[in-house]
């Protein structure tokens, strides 16, 4: 069996290529398909080390491997498996692809999520001690955190995968998808299939509304009020540019990013 894992850091289009690659029969292609990786994530971020981890990260897998039968593809679209990625090369030896976004775009797209709120039922990713940002930790805003953790996440991915994918190309050029996605995972799926799901809208900030209220209410949790949207980059305030471009930056431009994107 051939294995592949795209990580990223969510909200950066896990869950789109996922349904789109599953539509090759050949391919078992999974989304967060365990309900023990939020835990195994948050788990491996602080103790990295941990074999008992490694036990679990085992059994996780032995069911979704049953399941998958004979077929000759194996792979997960996951952004909880980010931190995971040493375990992984161990076990399976897979291809790995490193899934980008938008800095500027992510930031948008979590601000309404209960991230580095008092409502994030997992706990936050906060600076290690040699992290240049952990001395400045406690006077930063949400906002310069979140900036943060979109630099922190990526240079950990681009430390151990060196494939990284822009998403926003993905849905461009079905080319760009072909050689940067379809070939090295072996996947198979057609231009016109691809344009029909580039084309497909998608509402998965009302579905997390939907489901995240639902598991707050079964858990006992206190629901996390609407948060108001974060406007476009051009209606940033020049401080929030200035931060954002401060932390991000470098990153930004390496990934071939620019300013008046």
């Amino acid at each position: 069996m051939r294995f592949f894992f795209i990580v990223a850091m969510g909200r950066s289009g896990t869950h789109f290529l996922s349904a789109l690659l599953q539509s090759d029969p050949r391919a078992v292609v999974h989304h967060e398909p365990s309900a023990w990786d939020p835990r195994l994530h948050m788990l491996r971020n602080v103790s990295p080390d941990n074999r008992a981890l490694d036990d679990a990260l085992e059994e996780r897998f032995r069911p979704l491997l049953a399941a998958a039968g004979d077929v000759p593809i194996y792979g997960e679209t996951n952004s909880l498996l980010r931190f995971q990625i040493d375990w992984l090369r161990r076990r399976f030896d897979p291809t790995f692809i490193h899934l980008v976004r938008d800095g500027r775009a992510y930031v948008r797209s979590v601000w309404t999520r209960p991230a580095y709120t008092s409502y994030e039922l997992e706990g936050p990713i906060v600076p290690g001690n040699d992290d240049p940002f952990a001395e400045r930790w406690s006077s930063m805003d949400r906002f310069q955190r979140l900036c943060w953790s979109w630099r922190h996440t990526n240079e950990f991915i681009e430390s151990r995968v060196d494939r990284p994918v822009r998403f926003e190309d993905l849905l461009k050029d079905y080319e760009v998808f072909r050689t940067q996605v379809l070939q090295p995972t072996g996947v198979e799926v057609g231009q016109a299939t691809w344009e029909r799901e580039v084309k497909r809208p998608s509402n998965t900030s009302r579905q997390y509304r939907v489901k995240n209220r639902l598991r707050r209410w079964i858990r006992g949790n206190a629901i996390m009020p609407e948060i108001a949207p974060l406007p476009p980059w051009s209606d940033w305030s020049s401080q929030r540019k200035e931060q954002f471009q401060e932390i991000c930056g470098a990153m930004m431009e390496r990934y071939g990013y620019t300013k008046t994107e």
